[in-house]
């Protein structure tokens, strides 16, 4: 979250304030009757390989500002995304496209919840139905069997679906999935992962018959292990790692931006949409999970040709340290943070000035988790 901050900070340094999106031609999506046309209909001249995925969590007032955003600022996001001419589209439509490396309309956004809050339903739902925008909920399951408070009920859930809303996967405890026992096995501990993953889907399949095969990594952990049991089932994953998602990210691991606390005001909202993919080719890193105690790890990129100049790429860590950059004469860039990361969910996050686009910025996180 501080990287964030900071990036911010360089941000609305570089280009003193952001810049009006410029008008593209094009509608939003519209309600679930129009999506079949939608993902049939030839896409509009102008293209992207990228598109902007957003997490919420609560649409309330009276809910934790980290996980929150206000029912005043969610609607401003929303009439936001609507003056600009940004398409609204189906999650399972972006990644597909993603995935497929097939072009997307121009400024694609999607909208997503984690963990189906009661507020999702009784707050955002309606905002979203009535610009008629698609959105997904992604669900824990036993949050959901158990009844407990301040948590959808499965037929609010199925009623979403009516509406533009889909339903994806978020495992059956929202435990996460680097969670391993002690006297766990490897083995015992993906193929554990595996099994709560597939029944979650089946439960959710059973009771509101949405069937996109996605998954949002629970508290957004993962590292290449549980990655390779998603590959298997031939799943999507969705994290929580900052920046837009486009053709180079992993089906299983695709960046969304956390919308919430200071990130929700309209700067801060504006520029993350606006943001672009930093064409990063991570060269070096270790695995995303980190033993305890060990020193802060060192990530290596080249920056692949594209509108983006090496020498005004700047990265923070979590904690909003500047991270430490050397530069080879082959053009790879050494990342490390000058101090040891916590224990928990880090990142180091890269971020750059388009050289064309004023106001645009190249945005690039890896996540680290330490045990």
């Amino acid at each position: 979250m501080m990287a964030d901050k900071m990036c911010d900070k360089m941000c609305n340094n570089r280009s003193d304030r952001l810049q009006e999106i410029a008008a593209a031609p094009g509608r939003m999506c519209r309600r679930p009757l129009l999506w079949s046309a939608i993902l049939l209909a030839p896409l509009v001249s102008t293209a992207d390989d990228h598109a902007t995925i957003l997490v919420y969590h609560h649409v309330a007032d009276d809910t934790p500002s980290s996980t929150s955003v206000t029912p005043q600022q969610f609607s401003a996001h929303l009439d936001y995304l609507v003056e600009n001419d940004y398409r609204v589209l189906p999650v399972e439509q972006i990644l597909e496209h993603l995935a497929e490396r097939r072009p997307l309309p121009e400024n694609s956004i999607a909208v997503t919840f984690d963990d189906a809050y009661l507020s999702v339903y009784k707050i955002a739902r309606p905002m979203l139905d009535a610009r008629d925008m698609p959105y997904s909920v992604f669900v824990s399951t036993e949050s959901i069997d158990h009844g407990y408070g301040n948590y959808m009920s499965w037929e609010q859930l199925r009623s979403t679906t009516e509406y533009g809303g889909s339903i994806g996967n978020h495992g059956t405890k929202h435990q996460s999935a680097l969670a391993r026992g002690h006297n766990e096995s490897r083995e015992d501990w993906l193929e554990r992962f595996r099994q709560d993953a597939v029944q979650a889907q089946a439960r959710i399949q059973a009771e509101t018959g949405s069937h996109p095969v996605i998954y949002a990594w629970p508290y957004g952990e993962y590292n290449a292990e549980v990655q390779g049991v998603l590959d298997e089932l031939g799943w999507h994953g969705l994290g929580q790692q900052s920046g837009p998602a486009g053709f180079d990210d992993p089906k299983t691991a695709v960046p969304r931006f956390p919308i919430s606390g200071s990130y929700a005001d309209m700067d801060a909202f504006a520029l993350r949409v606006r943001s672009e993919p930093l064409p990063v080719e991570v060269t070096d890193a270790p695995d995303r999970l980190l033993a305890t105690g060990r020193p802060a790890p060192t990530l290596e990129f080249r920056l692949r040709d594209g509108p983006y100049a090496l020498d005004t790429v700047d990265c923070f860590n979590s904690q909003g340290s500047r991270l430490d950059t050397e530069t080879s004469d082959s053009g790879t860039v050494a990342v490390r943070s000058p101090s040891a990361l916590s224990t928990g969910r880090s990142k180091y996050t890269c971020t750059a000035p388009h050289q064309a686009k004023s106001g645009v910025f190249g945005w690039y996180s890896h996540l680290w988790v330490v045990k």
